[in-house]
């Protein structure tokens, strides 16, 4: 499942306005297995922005060390077992 928000261009990395963030479930509240999707989907989605030119994408900078169950990108990994992805475009 990937997890859709709006962000914006907020911030520069290699010189250039990052357009989008991706950020795979919290590794210690999430099955290997399940974070390994997640982390699947990461490299699918890099794969298929990061060539064509218009995007920018990196790690998202948000509050990743926080656990919070609320969040669709941790709760649905931790509690049923679905490999998630946040994606900030």
């Amino acid at each position: 499942m990937i997890d859709l928000h709006h962000q914006g261009a907020q911030w520069v990395k290699d010189g250039k306005y990052v357009s989008g963030d991706i950020f795979p479930s919290h590794p210690d509240h999430t099955a290997p297995e399940v974070l390994q999707g997640s982390k699947q989907l990461g490299v699918v989605v890099y794969d298929a922005i990061e060539p064509k030119g218009w995007g920018h994408l990196a790690n998202y900078a948000g509050k990743g060390s926080v656990y919070e169950n609320g969040l669709s990108v941790y709760g649905l990994a931790h509690d049923y077992d679905i490999s998630t992805l946040l994606l900030e475009m």
